[in-house]
């Protein structure tokens, strides 16, 4: 008999072996992430922070995590936390401010004049938002990966008129985008319509509304600088915008230990920060092609800014009594603290 190993033999080893190495090393699971987009394509906040944001997910999980966008919102704009808490859509970015008077303690982070450089207060309001708000669980349902502010937000109108003095907001339609912009609004003695800013374009050319309150890169991201010809900026921003980016807790806990401590690592203050970056470029980007376009722009004098702020402070008043209702009974030393956070880091 040869002492030589058959063909059959060499073949039964080799398929041995194969399995024996595909036991030892199985194929990793994939959970995949279903995002509910609302966002147009090439806008700058989908292209430039949350799709890299979702590839940077596949790759600190080795691809165990994925997260796919629907072609188009699941549910409504701004039903998105709905959506997500009843698993409708995995994940979502969720704008609080949609939803008025349902997420008051975060309305904060959205008063006037906080400033201007989103770089440090988007990372401020994540701070503050972890330190002082988190606890009282106004977000129940969800779980936050990130929360941060945009852009501040200034005045775009139709109008060829000059705001020259705090009392030229009088009558004056605007779309407001929060509760804050809505109080603003109301106490300048403008008219607040609170309308999704997927319908400006429309409003604003039948003259329903006279402009809105939008961040610069809004208005050329939606391709409403067509007809929102004046820019007035205020310094500080008339109000600011909450941003969060939210995944439902189920679906989050089916996600492993190691792989959402990965995903928290460039989550949070990381991604908000990542946000104010960008949206520092997308104001700069946005104001030069305002400008390119022809639209005209308006810088307030230091006496209409002052006048400006004295006859809003009713917002912050506003925002501290529903935070003295919702047990915050310190709210405003906490409202001072995100003002030193943002005023530190803007130096």
């Amino acid at each position: 008999m040869s002492s030589k190993p058959s063909r059959r033999g060499i073949l039964a080893a080799a398929v041995a072996a194969l399995a024996g190495i595909t036991l030892a090393t199985p194929a990793a699971a994939q959970t995949v992430l279903r995002y509910s987009n609302w966002l147009p394509a090439g806008y700058p906040v989908r292209v430039q922070i949350l799709e890299p944001y979702f590839a940077e997910i596949e790759k600190v999980t080795q691809g165990r995590v994925k997260v796919e966008s629907t072609p188009k919102v699941v549910g409504t704009v701004a039903g998105q936390f709905d959506a997500v808490r009843d698993g409708l859509a995995d994940m979502a970015l969720v704008i609080p401010g949609f939803t008025p008077g349902r997420f008051e303690l975060i309305e904060m982070m959205e008063l006037p004049f906080l400033g201007d450089v989103a770089t440090v207060r988007s990372a401020a309001t994540w701070r503050i938002y972890k330190k002082e708000l988190e606890k009282y669980d106004e977000f129940k349902g969800i779980t936050v990966l990130s929360l941060f502010t945009g852009s501040a937000a200034h005045v775009f109108t139709t109008t060829k008129k000059e705001f020259k003095s705090a009392d030229d907001f009088k009558g004056v339609k605007l779309r407001s985008p929060s509760p804050a912009a809505t109080q603003t609004i109301t106490l300048l003695g403008g008219v607040p319509v609170l309308k999704p800013v997927s319908e400006i374009y429309e409003l604003a050319s039948s003259g329903v509304i006279d402009g809105g309150v939008l961040p610069a890169e809004v208005v050329t991201g939606f391709k409403v600088d067509g007809i929102l010809k004046r820019f007035t900026f205020i310094p500080g921003g008339f109000v600011n915008t909450v941003n969060m980016v939210a995944i439902n807790p189920a679906k989050w806990a089916s996600i492993g230990k190691a792989d959402q401590e990965a995903i928290l690592r460039i989550s949070g203050e990381a991604l908000a920060r990542q946000s104010g970056i960008a949206h520092d470029a997308f104001t700069k980007e946005a104001t030069e092609q305002l400008i390119k376009g022809g639209a005209s722009v308006d810088r307030p004098h230091a006496a209409m800014v002052d006048e400006l702020k004295k006859r809003t402070q009713g917002v912050e008043a506003a925002w501290l009594e529903k935070a003295k209702k919702k047990g915050m009974a310190d709210a405003p030393r906490v409202l001072e603290e995100l003002r030193k956070d943002i005023a530190a880091g803007a130096r």
